[in-house]
């Protein structure tokens, strides 16, 4: 499981997604910003992108899960 708390200055609607190393999605999902989403896909160890993006801006941050 990972939690992921979306910030912006912004009231908007950010598209959440989740992809491994390889590029495949394994999560994707819209909240609204400054809002906390869930990720229950199973994840196996390893590096993961989120990518979060909305009219404003696009965002990617590193995610590496080691259990």
């Amino acid at each position: 499981m990972l939690m992921v708390y979306v910030e912006s200055a912004h009231h908007e609607v950010i598209e959440v997604e989740l992809q491994d190393i390889n590029g495949l999605s394994v999560h994707e999902s819209s909240v609204v910003a400054n809002s906390e989403i869930e990720i229950n896909a199973a994840l196996a160890p390893g590096v993961y992108i989120l990518r979060a993006s909305s009219q404003t801006v696009n965002k990617w941050i590193r995610v590496l899960k080691i259990e």
